[in-house]
């Protein structure tokens, strides 16, 4: 199941990555409705990764670590190229991201089928 999840959101990261479509910014207020639905989609995509952990077996501890030093790293990371070039490299951070993804379901089917 939990190599499943990881390649439903890994291929949900791939069709993002590979659609061409121009990102159009204009500043606007801040919209905390918006916000508040990103929130709860990160929120749903951190239980889904959660429930994939806890089917592969690995100490809640060590989840909990991963996941806040990871998010500190990206958020840093991010800060700091989001500042620098803006939206230049979405395409491939999605990319990435989502072969990361499919690369550890993958591996999770071959070891525990």
């Amino acid at each position: 199941m939990a190599g499943l999840l990881f390649l439903l959101i890994a291929s949900y990261m791939l069709y993002k990555a590979f659609r061409s479509e121009q990102i159009q910014e204009r500043l606007r207020e801040i919209g905390y409705k918006r916000i508040i639905l990103e929130v709860l989609i990160v929120a749903l995509f951190t239980f889904l990764a959660g429930i994939g952990w806890g089917f592969i077996g690995n100490n809640i501890f060590v989840a909990t670590f991963v996941v806040i030093a990871s998010t500190i790293v990206a958020v840093l990371f991010g800060f700091f190229v989001g500042y620098k070039e803006g939206c230049i490299f979405r395409h491939g951070i999605y990319g990435i991201g989502g072969v990361m993804l499919a690369s550890v379901g993958i591996e999770i089917l071959v070891r525990y089928i």
